[in-house]
């Protein structure tokens, strides 16, 4: 049953953020955010129960495939959506409040994760995971800095060259 809800929360998200919300970002960049933000989500996820023993995974197949799928596609494309929001303002403030919302949305993701017995978090502090969410966001940004600077050429933002 959890599997089958989170099976189409993902979809239902993944249909709203790809086909019906308004996109401000190309196809190749929302699958570089998307691949970036998977891979970090995944090796924080993999460190942390691996290395330091923080997390303790359910013992119910189902919720492990659940979990899999929230760190590899819920989390990535809620990142994506933030990246497409942040890419259309332009003032500072609006976009300081788009960081606080969706790092509480991604630390509920996680949370709710908890609660709902996909996995258990172990000898864990609450900032942790806003710390750790924070990072994945600062980052994500930088990397689509970069990103378009490379790819944009200077006064023509339509362009995309190579």
């Amino acid at each position: 049953m959890v599997l089958t809800t989170t099976v189409i929360i993902n979809g239902l998200l993944f249909y709203y953020i790809l086909f019906v919300h308004q996109r401000y970002i190309r196809k190749l960049e929302i699958l570089a955010y998307w691949c970036l933000a998977s891979i970090l989500f995944q090796n924080i996820s993999a460190i942390l129960y691996l290395t330091f023993h923080m997390f303790i995974l359910s013992e119910v197949k189902s919720y492990n495939w659940a979990d899999a799928l929230n760190r590899s596609v819920l989390c990535p494309l809620l990142v994506v959506w933030f990246l497409n929001l942040y890419t259309r303002t332009s003032k500072t403030k609006i976009k300081l409040i788009l960081i606080i919302v969706f790092l509480n949305i991604l630390c509920g993701v996680e949370w709710v994760s908890d609660w709902i017995g996909l996995f258990e978090h172990k000898n864990w502090q609450l900032w942790w995971s806003y710390a750790i969410k924070l990072s994945v966001l600062l980052l994500l940004i930088g990397f689509m800095k970069l990103n378009r600077r490379i790819f944009y050429r200077e006064g023509r933002s339509n362009e995309f060259y190579i």
